[in-house]
């Protein structure tokens, strides 16, 4: 009988933020130079299947996460306040939870908040403080906008102006290749429109160039952000709701002060939806 009792399976929590799916891994687990490799491996669809894969340390003081490409998700970082969360060994004694981690892309310590998901959709309501002190929007021509946030510069492609291709990577590659930007350590275009007064639709594909991978993700927290700035900057909103390719939305609150906006909260649901072990080929 075949055993696997010779092969060193790798931890995982798979977790689903508003839909893109995100593993997390123990750090311990993977040594730094092979995760890029990993991350590849694992993501891929004849795997377990991810969108994203965020190496994670949970016996630090302050518990940590490192993007398979050293860059910043607010999912991924969503996903792991959940996670600290649901793996406390006594349920909160009153609702928001909250606490800060840190994670790669970030410069400072992220503060986070989780309380049960209003919708009942069996899970929580994750949300993260993304720091905006050094956010940059530079309008690159009519329905392009450039928005560098922590970790990640993010294009963001008016739907009117710039319809989807027939061949989205490609076209990304071209605008990356066309803007300096294959250096960064991710990019992403985020294709928009309105859905009505107060909510937006956003179409991402990320780029992460440590793995070379161009995902079409099914949500995307830090795009979101990214394009709640930019309606800032257009109409002064600084609540608003965007509609991810998953149907559910991520909500965006910005916080201002006397030099502009200093922050801003992503939050939506996050599910747990697989935890054992990984083999690698």
């Amino acid at each position: 009988m075949y055993t696997i009792s010779n092969k060193t399976g790798i931890p995982f929590y798979k977790l689903s933020p508003g839909g893109n799916t995100t593993l997390l891994i123990p750090a311990a687990a993977v040594p730094a130079e092979r995760r890029a490799v990993v991350a590849a491996e694992l993501m891929d669809n004849l795997h377990l299947g991810a969108e994203q894969v965020g190496f994670i340390d949970l016996d630090a003081e302050m518990p940590g996460i490192g993007m398979m490409g050293g860059e910043f998700c607010g999912n991924a970082c969503r996903c792991l306040a959940a996670l600290l969360v649901m793996l406390a060994e006594e349920g909160p004694d009153s609702w928001p939870v909250t606490g800060s981690l840190r994670s790669s892309g970030a410069d400072a310590p992220v503060a986070w908040r989780v309380q049960p998901d209003a919708n009942a959709t069996g899970g929580l309501d994750a949300a993260v403080r993304i720091a905006l002190a050094g956010a940059a929007l530079t309008e690159l021509e009519p329905g392009l906008i450039r928005v560098d946030v922590p970790g990640i510069v993010h294009l963001l492609l008016d739907e009117s102006r710039h319809p989807m291709p027939a061949d989205p990577a490609g076209e990304a590659a071209a605008w990356r290749q066309r803007l300096n930007l294959t250096a960064e350590p991710a990019v992403g275009c985020i294709r928009h429109a309105p859905l009505g007064a107060k909510e937006q639709y956003i179409r991402p594909l990320v780029w992460v160039r440590a793995t070379d991978s161009s995902c079409p993700e099914t949500a995307c927290g830090s795009g979101s952000l990214a394009l709640a700035l930019a309606l800032r900057a257009a109409c002064g909103a600084s609540k608003i709701n965007i509609r991810q390719p998953s149907g559910e939305n991520i909500a965006v609150e910005l916080e201002t002060g006397p030099g502009g906006v200093l922050c801003g909260w992503i939050g939506g649901p996050v599910r747990l939806i697989a935890e054992g072990k990984a083999y690698l080929k």
